[in-house]
């Protein structure tokens, strides 16, 4: 379409063309290959934008009068006034996409926010049956004349209690957005997996004993490794569960 047409349909004119040449030169094609005489262009703008026109054509010249031009011109303007709605329900029902899924994520805090406050008062209630096991403890290694064996059982309870209480510390906070590396300090991995092994003995080493099963530990870790950045608690979790959960999946 010539620049000069698509100029004019722009500024919202509507355009009749009474010969056939002129029709093809018009619309860009070889001359003879539109068959038409006659032809009316209505636009179809949207916010001061041409986004089409409508085109009505005849094979006779002449054949179209001023009231069915207006027609064709009522036609694009309704044309663009549905193109309009149907761009204006893609928008809202869009944005009701976006009210939807911001107020799942505003629920979804909410219940979060709910469960963390649940979870303070269980971590509160369990930490105080667990204060008088740590304070017994303390007391027991204060004793110099303890038994060696009861000590190091003494050292695993109070591990025991200290885990478990950072564990019911996270479980607090869980729902609260913190740095990955809040709690990060240079880590033991030797003496950490010592720790481990010691804490979860009952279960792999005296109960299935009572059954008549002995379990053997082995631990390999690499000499004059390094401290490397961790967060203690939940490393020392990993482990425990590790054991625990090979322990279970034993025969």
């Amino acid at each position: 379409m010539l620049p000069k047409t698509l100029e004019l349909l722009a500024a919202g004119q509507t355009i009749t063309i009474n010969d056939a040449e002129t029709i093809n030169r018009e619309l860009g094609l070889p001359p003879g290959v539109h068959t038409c005489s006659s032809l009316v262009m209505a636009p179809m703008v949207l916010d001061n934008k041409l986004v089409g026109a409508l085109f009505a054509g005849r094979k006779q010249p002449n054949a179209f009068l001023s009231d069915e031009a207006s027609f064709v011109r009522g036609v694009a303007e309704h044309l663009t006034l549905a193109w309009r709605h149907a761009k204006l329900y893609e928008s809202l029902e869009m944005a009701y996409r976006d009210l939807q899924q911001t107020q799942a994520a505003m629920m979804q805090q909410e219940r979060l926010r709910a469960l963390g406050q649940m979870a303070s008062g269980i971590a509160h209630d369990i930490n105080n049956a667990l204060s008088p096991v740590s304070l017994y403890a303390s007391v027991m290694l204060r004793d110099p004349t303890l038994p060696e064996k009861h000590r190091r059982a003494a050292e695993v309870i109070l591990k025991a209690v200290e885990s478990a209480s950072e564990t019911l510390r996270r479980l607090k906070s869980f729902y609260r957005t913190a740095p990955a590396t809040s709690n990060l300090e240079p880590l033991d991995l030797a003496n950490l997996v010592t720790q481990v092994v010691e804490l979860t003995k009952p279960k792999w080493s005296a109960l299935p004993q009572q059954q008549g099963v002995v379990i053997d530990v082995v631990t390999e870790v690499e000499p004059n490794l390094p401290p490397f950045p961790a967060v203690e608690n939940e490393l020392r979790d990993a482990l425990t569960n590790l054991i625990l959960n090979a322990v279970d999946a034993l025969p």
